[in-house]
């Protein structure tokens, strides 16, 4: 609703809302919960940012950066351990919440194909618009097969890409904030996501700070150094190897009955 911000003796403090459309006793998906966390780091990201000025606070910041914050909590959305504390009865086990998050993170790099067929489309619109709806059909085919994007022709999946309008060459962002939020998961809480340690650092270097320095500070402060594209490349790799690993433990464990 709005941003806060701390100008000596005068404070704003921020409200963030998160209206979600749930039925009452409704026990959540995977994949719901996830989209609920995620939207939650946006909130998050609102309301622990310690600003001077409003209009550096939060999520007012560059768009590859906004969803830094949300991605990463879709990391904690995809760890047993996290999940574990959203159990409501004691008729979910460990092996089944296990089995639900690795079934919630299969084909990721699939996914990550769709992406760069999409950021690249994105790209592509923005620079040269398309004049006739048969020549952005056109590009949309050309684009995805270049990036072997499982789009199925004929079936106007470029109606679903709601991202089109409004992100204005920046879809991209969401790919590049996938990687960032891998990298300070794995850096700062794969090994204990619940640390108080790592939680801390986190606030103090990313949240607080909003839109107050530049993304490469931040996460060089929060990560001991800013990170190249490599490191960048290896972090989203490494989350689609663990994936993969995952699905293979579970299709033995099937296997073995």
């Amino acid at each position: 609703i709005h941003c806060g911000y701390s100008r000596g003796d005068v404070v704003q403090k921020p409200i963030s809302v998160l209206r979600c459309a749930l039925q009452r006793g409704e026990r959540l998906s995977i994949a719901r919960l996830r989209n609920i966390l995620h939207e939650f780091g946006h909130g998050l990201h609102s309301m622990l940012s310690q600003t001077e000025y409003q209009h550096v606070s939060g999520t007012r910041c560059p768009t590859d950066f906004a969803e830094v914050p949300s991605e990463l909590m879709e990391c904690f959305a995809s760890d047993s351990r996290v999940l574990s504390l959203f159990r409501n009865n004691a008729t979910q086990s460990d092996n089944d919440l296990t089995s639900a998050v690795v079934k919630g993170n299969l084909f990721k790099a699939i996914r990550v194909q769709d992406q760069l067929a999409m950021a690249a489309f994105d790209f592509e619109v923005s620079r040269a618009p398309p004049s006739t709806i048969d020549e952005f059909i056109r590009l949309h085919q050309a684009i995805s097969r270049q990036h072997n994007s499982t789009s199925i022709p004929d079936n106007c999946a470029y109606l679903r890409f709601s991202h089109a309008d409004g992100y204005a060459s920046t879809y991209y962002s969401y790919l590049w904030s996938q990687a960032t939020a891998a990298l300070l998961w794995q850096r700062l809480f794969a090994n204990d996501p619940l640390s108080l340690d790592a939680g801390s650092r986190y606030i103090q270097t990313i949240l607080s700070r909003g839109n107050s320095q530049t993304a490469e500070d931040m996460l060089g402060d929060a990560l001991g150094k800013a990170p190249s594209v490599e490191d960048l490349v290896n972090a989203l790799v490494g989350e689609i190897d663990l994936s993969v690993c995952a699905v293979q433990k579970l299709w033995k464990q099937a296997q073995d009955g």
